[in-house]
């Protein structure tokens, strides 16, 4: 590695991700150049992913490394490695099954530089496939970076399309929490925007966001575990807002959050309706003040939670 650190690394978590890499290395490798840190974490793979990193480090020596986790240990504490490891100013990640637009890293680059910003959000171009080889494409824009008055959605609380200063991250304590693995970026997010920082948001889609209809990920697998993660990291978020005295300042944000963690219990069946109100009780009685949310479901969750 050169003796000078770089201005950004980039983290790339993935775990038998065969089949998407190629493309995500493709779009790293346009993005490649001075002043970059790619930094692969293999979260215990089986398949054969981890040799197509070797060969983009092999024609990128100085600029890469790769971390081999013998067991998988998810993506809160695979990141979190990722982000210890990193020697980087600033710290991205870019999933294994997403890409960066080309010239992504150099206009992200020049705004770090020319604003100072901690923090620099991009907007998501979602890139919907489907088996068919059809393909639907829509731009979701970053509207605030106020913790008060941001939806919680992967938009705005995402870490792949934000740039964040790494000490903020080390003296935010905005590590992922360990062993949750569903909305892990957003305890990272919540953490760094209660410290307000200076932020800055670019204009254009910088980073594509894939789906791909009919596969699998770790965010629409397991509803259960899924509810068990969002709800726990509502517990540990409120802890650790409590804990710095931030409760009061951002109870807007803290309420959105336990509502949204908790939604599952009516939005899929069997429905628990008796759960839904022995989880975060203090919610029940404010769910018309979630301004994020639309009105009719405010109403229909609000009917639910009187009976």
């Amino acid at each position: 590695m050169p003796q000078s650190a770089p201005l950004i690394s980039v983290a790339v978590i993935f775990r038998n991700a065969r089949a998407t890499l190629p493309e995500t290395l493709q779009s790293l490798g346009e993005n490649a150049g001075p002043g970059r840190e790619f930094l692969f974490i293999d979260d215990g793979s089986t398949d054969s992913g981890a040799r197509l990193v070797e060969e983009f480090i092999k024609a990128r020596p100085d600029a890469c490394r790769l971390i081999t986790l013998p067991v998988g240990v998810g993506t809160a504490e695979a990141t979190a490695i990722a982000f210890r490891e990193a020697r980087g100013e600033y710290l991205m990640r870019c999933d294994a099954d997403d890409t960066l637009e080309p010239g992504a890293l150099d206009t992200i680059a020049e705004t770090a530089s020319r604003t100072g910003a901690d923090l620099i959000a991009v907007p998501l171009l979602y890139d919907i496939r489907r088996p068919n080889g059809h393909r639907k494409q829509h731009i979701a824009a970053v509207s605030s970076l106020d913790l008060n008055d941001m939806p919680i959605d992967t938009v705005h609380f995402g870490l792949p399309n934000k740039l964040i200063r790494r000490s903020l991250v080390i003296a935010s304590d905005a590590m992922p929490f360990p062993g949750i693995d569903r909305w892990e970026d957003l305890g990272v997010v919540a953490r760094v925007l209660a410290r307000k920082p200076t932020t800055a948001i670019v204009g254009r889609p910088l980073y594509r966001y894939i789906r791909r209809v009919g596969v699998t990920t770790l965010s629409s697998a397991d509803t259960e575990q899924i509810l068990r993660d969002h709800i726990a990291l509502a517990k540990r978020l409120d802890e650790w807002f409590t804990t710095h005295g931030l409760a009061k300042e951002y109870a807007p944000f803290l309420l959105q959050l336990k509502f949204l963690a908790k939604v599952k219990l009516l939005r899929h069946r069997p429905r628990r309706l008796h759960q839904w109100q022995r989880t975060f009780p203090e919610v029940n009685s404010r769910i018309m003040q979630l301004r994020h949310i639309p009105l009719r479901y405010r109403l229909l969750f609000a009917a639910a939670t009187r009976l």
